[in-house]
């Protein structure tokens, strides 16, 4: 049973290319509101520590390097297409920050994670991500950005990817968010949101 599960999350498992924009750039985005974060450091430093799902999905034409999407994904056999795209956009704009994970959906009672030759885990995040232009972290938007006091309290346990270390972590945080609802705080609620696991993409495959 375990064997044919975790060839299920093989299967959606996959590249995600996210430029990480920050918001609270005066100069480019005077008309948004600072916030401070719940992490020491600046807005930009966070950005680049961050590993999760949070962020502007495959910048620029994707389309034009024959990458094909599924639910904002990439297949992992699509690595060396994905590997031109990032390089391109990392000459085109050496200013933009870009970062190339490997992300995949899984549930609370999933125990052993699969093992995938190549990668490298970073850590869990908690949100949504149904398609290139539909993408939210629970953990940037709401822990490390976040207005109520119990879900930034999540912040002492984020790891040095700015991510959860495990699901028990997760369930925790959704837990508390899910009272929170209940309880009528205001939250992004447009999709459902559920754990990710975050993979570095290392070689091989």
């Amino acid at each position: 049973m375990m064997g044919e599960r975790e060839l299920i999350m093989q299967d959606e498992c996959g590249f995600f290319v996210v430029e990480r924009i920050n918001w609270f750039d005066k100069a480019k985005y005077p008309y948004i509101p600072d916030r401070e974060p719940s992490l020491v450091g600046s807005h930009n430093d966070i950005l680049r520590r961050y590993r999760g799902i949070e962020g502007s999905a495959w910048p620029d034409e994707y389309t034009d390097h024959s990458i094909t999407l599924d639910s904002g994904l990439a297949p992992l056999s699509q690595q060396h297409l994905v590997h031109d795209y990032c390089e391109l956009l990392g000459t085109s704009n050496p200013e933009m920050i870009v970062d190339c994970i490997v992300c995949m959906k899984v549930p609370f009672d999933f125990v052993s994670l699969p093992k995938q030759a190549g990668l490298r885990l970073l850590g869990f995040d908690y949100g949504y991500l149904v398609c290139d232009s539909n993408n939210y972290s629970v953990i940037f938007n709401e822990v490390i950005y976040g207005r109520y006091p119990q879900l930034t309290a999540f912040a002492s346990s984020l790891n040095e990817h700015c991510l959860l270390p495990t699901l028990e972590t997760v369930q925790s945080l959704q837990s508390v968010r899910l009272g929170l609802l209940v309880e009528g705080s205001d939250f992004e609620t447009d999709e459902a949101c559920k754990p990710f696991v975050i993979y570095e993409f290392i070689g091989g495959t």
